[in-house]
């Protein structure tokens, strides 16, 4: 962070009115695709605003790093 073209003591630096406050952002992570699934899953009961699913131990319910495959 600079703080009128200057690097900033600490990023809780106060600033004054009319300081001009610069930072830099890292870039946007890399966009990947994660594709479904066919899964063994027993609908137990399914209405307009609820569903109950059976899920067999095992089955992963989001994406993690550790199991995403690079597409």
């Amino acid at each position: 962070m600079r703080v009128n073209g200057a690097v900033a003591a600490k990023p809780a630096s106060r600033v004054a009115l009319d300081d001009r406050v610069e930072i830099d952002l890292p870039p946007p992570p890399e966009r990947r695709e994660i594709a479904a699934q066919e899964m063994p899953l027993a609908i137990l009961y399914e209405d307009d605003y609820l569903l109950a699913l059976d899920k067999p131990p095992g089955i992963v319910v989001h994406p993690s790093p550790a199991i995403t495959r690079e597409r």
